[in-house]
């Protein structure tokens, strides 16, 4: 039986506060041989350079990076889920925020699903890892 505790990291020290007053916090498991999973990894390194996975909620009110939740970053785009609107929507934005050419980024998986995974070229690595520390120092 693997045993769990309540890690609230990349929320500075403190849970987060659900609208019904209760704390979120993310589980980490950990197992006998002091293994830990990285809470909040929603992106990873591959041969093909950095893969992020993505939940896109489409037909919002704002383009905007809601942030990191259960390993996928969350995003929401103004743009209606239609003839791949917010996915172009969805690349724009990220280039955007990161700080690189569209060309940059491929949307690998996910055309007509709410659960997507992007990749990001090798070469702006160093931009995205910039990225991420700024998103776990808020």
């Amino acid at each position: 039986m693997e045993s769990r505790r309540i890690s609230t990291a990349g929320c500075a020290g403190r849970g987060r506060v659900g609208r019904r007053g209760r704390v979120r916090a993310a589980i980490a498991s950990t197992g006998p041989a002091g293994y830990h999973r990285r809470v909040n990894s929603f992106w990873k390194i591959d041969m093909r350079g950095i893969r992020v996975r993505v939940k896109v909620r489409a037909g919002s009110g704002v383009n905007a990076v809601v942030g990191p939740r259960n390993d996928e970053l969350v995003v929401r785009v103004r743009s209606p889920a239609q003839k791949g609107r917010a996915n172009r929507d969805l690349i724009s934005l990220m280039a955007e925020v990161w700080g690189v050419p569209k060309r940059g980024l491929t949307l690998v998986s996910g055309l007509r699903s709410t659960h997507k995974h992007i990749s990001l070229s090798p070469e702006y690595r160093g931009a995205f890892e910039k990225w991420v520390r700024n998103l776990r120092t808020l």
